[in-house]
């Protein structure tokens, strides 16, 4: 049987099924976590360490589903682990919460090159790897 919410400042405690405070995060406190996440998943993900850093931006989303970095950075981590089908599904949605996200746009073209998809990859906007006067001639 769950207890009500009990406020106890600074910080809200929600009782647990055993009756043991557990903390419940304001949205300052979790985009301030999913920061940290974000941070040290990019620290993992640099030197290579892909599952740790994939672990790391899906702590990221989970304290803010609104993070089109964390989404974008999953889609990268998942897409150097050759899991294209789901790397697309965090492209897409770092692309539908900052559509202008010109990166994401990038590694989703890239993504798709690689997958074996250059009709997808090549239907994506001017930003994208082989479109654009800035990116012409650089390589995936």
């Amino acid at each position: 049987m769950r207890r009500s919410c009990v406020l106890l400042l600074p910080v809200v405690f929600a009782w647990a099924a055993f009756g043991e405070p557990r903390p419940v995060l304001t949205h300052a406190d979790s985009l301030r976590r999913s920061d940290d996440c974000f941070d040290s998943g990019y620290a993992e993900y640099l030197p290579g360490n892909l599952d740790r850093a994939l672990s790391l931006f899906d702590s990221s989303r989970a304290y803010n589903p609104l993070n089109s970095r964390a989404w974008h950075s999953v889609g990268a981590t998942l897409a150097r682990l050759n899991r294209h089908d789901e790397a697309q599904q965090a492209f897409d949605e770092a692309l539908r919460l900052r559509p202008d996200y010109v990166s994401a746009w990038w590694h989703r073209g890239c993504d798709n090159s690689v997958a074996g998809r250059a009709d997808t990859a090549l239907s994506d906007p001017p930003s994208s790897p082989g479109r654009s006067p800035m990116t012409a001639g650089i390589r995936c």
